[in-house]
């Protein structure tokens, strides 16, 4: 694999007051503080895309804050990248665990699968890389109850089985959760596996049974591994994705350490995937309005209490509740009038006005 889905979550102004603008700063001991943002990707190196597995949302190239988004896939599939047409940029795939279905994409693009083939049983966790140097990546599978890894080096078609695994081989401890990367420089992915109840972390630079050539801790427990060439050297490193903050932290050595690289994008639920992606022209799904790392642009459930919290709730009232009019349909019932609040975008020269509150006054302050 020559390569091996954080979205920012908009918030009122006034649940932030409640809260203060602070930034929760990591604990981890593997990690360092750097830059909120990669300020460049090196050329050809990987990036980290997020699949949001609740509505089959693909975001990719978030290591400069500004990544293309679009559908591909339903929701509950595993995602995994991979270069499927030997053109050597990473494009989707999903595998659905229910039935070993495997859904290929040639383009970084919104759009019906390009490959569709059955391989592999119920349950069974999808890997995708070149396990035999020839520049193409193709999807084997790792039997979690089995600790074996099923290697095939061809893709299937037309919605057909691909037939028994060329080989398979045990490696690692049941439970521990595999990821795909060439570890080692020489143009062949093998499989390592990761235990996110540690942060350990072990691989193999062959695809045959023995112990592991390499063995480390990366990250805090409960955090999502991910493997690439960060640098574009040719060497696969770890990256793992933190929920708890929606940081991402790379390393760019092998070895035991702090992370060399960290920016905060994503939501808790996404999951990583890396590649390299090729250039991204794809629209975005939406407008953001301001940076990626802009305060405005943060999770509120994870930041810490403002130190004048309970002067705005006082002032608001602590009884009260908030009214967030921002519905859709009519009300009453059967009139033309819209749920929410309406607006009409006026030029600079517009005068003020005085307004009159006829309805609902109460709800609104008198202002200064």
């Amino acid at each position: 694999m020559r390569p091996t889905p954080l979205f920012a979550t908009a918030i009122s102004a006034i649940v932030l007051a409640l809260i203060g603008p602070m930034i929760i700063s990591s604990t981890s001991p593997l990690v360092t503080e750097s830059s909120a943002l990669a300020s460049h990707v090196p050329t050809d190196a990987h990036d980290v895309g997020m699949f949001d597995p609740s509505q089959g949302i693909w975001h990719l190239g978030t290591r400069d804050g500004n990544p293309a988004s679009f559908y591909f896939g339903v929701p509950g599939d595993f995602p995994i990248m991979g270069d499927w047409d030997c053109d050597d940029i990473d494009t989707p795939g999903l595998y659905r665990q229910s039935d070993g279905y495997v859904y290929l994409r040639n383009s970084n693009t919104q759009g019906i699968a390009d490959i569709k083939f059955f391989f592999g049983n119920p349950h069974d966790i999808p890997l995708a890389g070149d396990f035999n140097g020839d520049g193409c990546d193709t999807v084997s599978i790792y039997r979690p109850a089995e600790a074996r890894i099923y290697v095939i080096n061809t893709l299937g078609s037309n919605d057909g089985g691909l037939g028994a695994a060329e080989y398979s081989y045990l490696f690692g401890v049941v439970g521990d959760k595999p990821f795909v990367g060439d570890f080692d420089g020489d143009g062949i992915d093998t499989v390592g596996l990761h235990r996110e109840t540690t942060g350990f972390l072990y691989f193999r630079n062959t695809n045959t049974t023995g112990i592991a050539h390499s063995q480390f801790y990366f990250g805090n427990p409960g955090d999502r591994l991910v493997a690439g060439d960060w640098t574009g050297r040719g060497t696969d490193t770890p990256g793992v994705f933190r929920p708890g903050t929606s940081t991402t932290y790379l390393r760019y050595e092998n070895t035991q350490g702090n992370a060399d690289e960290q920016y905060q994008w994503g939501l808790t639920d996404y999951l990583p995937v890396a590649g390299y992606f090729g250039d991204l022209d794809v629209p975005s799904l939406g407008c953001s309005i301001l940076p990626p790392d802009n305060i405005w642009n943060r999770r509120i459930d994870l930041l810490p209490i403002g130190s004048r919290s309970s002067e705005y709730i006082a002032t608001m009232g602590a009884n009260r509740t908030l009214h967030a009019d921002f519905g859709s349909g009519v009300w009453p019932p059967g009139s033309n009038s819209p749920i929410g609040v309406p607006f009409i975008e006026v030029s600079q020269g517009q005068p003020l006005v005085q307004i009159t509150y006829t309805d609902y006054g109460n709800e609104s302050d008198p202002g200064p």
